[in-house]
């Protein structure tokens, strides 16, 4: 199990702060409003290197040369860890440390507060 305990907040309007430790919170350092959106870091990253958060959406850049990126998922935790959850489905979920290795990983693409759209998308065409 990842032993990284990294967090991050939205500020419900158009922050997201930068990533912080429960040490640098405990010490004072991280302030914000308690109904602020609290998001974990996975432990992993996307295949450039990205670190994913709860909350986040990947997606595929394989496919139609027409689609930027297919196959979207939003990051959530799931049974005993984090997953991807398939958008626009009722139950398909992915593991993310298989499915962010490598050349053809999936990469994150935004997250859930600043891209809301993303949320809906069935095909992410531009």
């Amino acid at each position: 199990m990842q032993k990284i305990k990294k967090f991050r907040v939205w500020d419900n309007h158009d922050y997201m702060s930068k990533p912080f430790t429960l040490n640098e919170l405990q010490a004072g350092l991280i302030q914000f409003d308690c109904a602020c959106p609290i998001m974990q870091f996975t432990g992993v990253t996307d295949k450039n290197g990205v670190e994913i958060y709860e909350g986040d959406i990947i997606g595929s850049e394989e496919g139609d040369a027409n689609i930027r990126y297919i196959s979207h998922h939003k990051i959530v935790w799931h049974d005993s860890g984090f997953m991807g959850k398939q958008i626009c489905s009722n139950g398909s979920f992915i593991g993310i440390d298989y499915w962010t290795r490598g050349d053809k990983g999936y990469v994150v693409i935004g997250n859930i507060y600043q891209n809301p759209d993303l949320l809906g998308a069935t095909n992410g065409k531009d």
